[in-house]
């Protein structure tokens, strides 16, 4: 069971040592981008996954390619375009001092990734899901042009679609982005939206801060489009470093799992909700109720929170027994 994903390959560059920009020397770089994380952290899981994408054709180019190969994803179909990689900054805080980040991505490679130089049958080929995040719909025009023309093949080849709502101000405003993103939720078999989405971009506004709440909203929509999966995070924030944490998700029939809540320090927030994206696309696939889904895609990403960089490969095995409370005991 394959999962194709489309989406913009970012470098990231970021102040060594909790450092900050204005005052760094020297940058630490590393490979991400919201698909891309997701597919990568699939990948060591052992799910087949696929990355549609552009990158250079110079050494920066080689190097994002390099980063996504290792974690075993198919980059067969990344296009190779004398266009720019873009690249993100990203200042680590700490404790009161919130992290900052500096997009540089204008006129990047993906921009000029055009539906007639694909061919679409081998593309989706062997997939069974085609995965998208409301941060490629972003980008421009063309991308979402060629988003929205992807959904629609995937939908002709019965292949189901995944999508991560994930709203970003700096990219786009609310009024540009609400009826893009709901158009696009509205084809989708999983749902990863959480109760700002569910409120601001949807207009379904959760009673309260609950799990219970969560869910109506969620069943508000589900009455709107039909029945899918649903998946979304919890976060209260106690400081930069310090959270508490918890996930929920719900099927088709409408049953529901809420994961228990973790007391959540962390070392890199960077791909957190991507992880979580893998963990529940992977609960889907292996066919796991509500409950199992929300235990897992939670504690896969607690566990990456625990990691640096954008993304992380992980062992399935390492997930579960986080998820079953035994991860603090030292293996040995």
């Amino acid at each position: 069971m394959s999962i194709l994903g489309l989406g913009e390959i970012l470098l990231r560059l970021s102040p060594p040592d909790l450092g900050t920009l204005t005052a760094t020397r020297q940058l630490d770089v590393h490979v991400g981008g919201c698909e891309a994380n997701t597919l990568a952290t699939l990948a060591g899981l052992g799910v087949p996954t696929r990355m549609l994408s552009a990158v250079p054709q110079h050494a920066l180019g080689d190097l994002a390619l390099a980063a996504l190969r290792a974690s075993g994803m198919d980059t067969a179909f990344i296009q190779r375009l004398p266009h720019r990689l873009g690249t993100y900054y990203c200042e680590n805080g700490f404790d009161a001092r919130p992290s900052r980040v500096v997009y540089d991505r204008a006129d990047s490679a993906i921009n000029y990734l055009r539906q007639e130089t694909l061919d679409l049958d081998t593309l989706f080929a062997g997939q069974r899901w085609f995965y998208v995040s409301g941060i490629t719909l972003a980008l421009s025009d063309a991308v979402r042009e060629l988003a929205f023309f992807l959904a629609a093949a995937a939908r002709e080849r019965g292949v189901k679609i995944a999508f991560d709502v994930n709203y970003r101000s700096k990219l786009w405003d609310y009024d540009s982005a609400r009826p893009v993103l709901a158009r696009f939720a509205q084809e989708a078999d999983l749902l990863l939206a959480g109760a700002a989405d569910m409120t601001g971009l949807f207009g379904l506004a959760p009673r309260e801060d609950s799990p219970a709440a969560l869910f109506d909203s969620w069943r508000q929509w589900r009455d709107r489009v039909g029945p899918r999966y649903f998946a979304a995070t919890r976060r209260l924030v106690f400081s930069h470093n310090h959270h508490r944490y918890q996930g929920c998700c719900m099927a088709p029939d409408g049953s529901t799992g809420v994961s228990r809540e973790y007391d959540l320090h962390i070392l890199e927030r960077v791909g957190g909700g991507d992880a979580f994206s893998a963990g529940a696309l992977y609960a889907v696939l292996q066919q796991q109720s509500a409950q199992q889904c929300a235990d897992f895609a939670t504690a896969c990403a607690v566990l990456k929170h625990s990691l640096p960089g954008d993304h992380a490969l992980m062992r399935a095995e390492d997930i579960l027994q986080l998820a079953s409370r035994n991860s603090a005991v030292m293996q040995r």
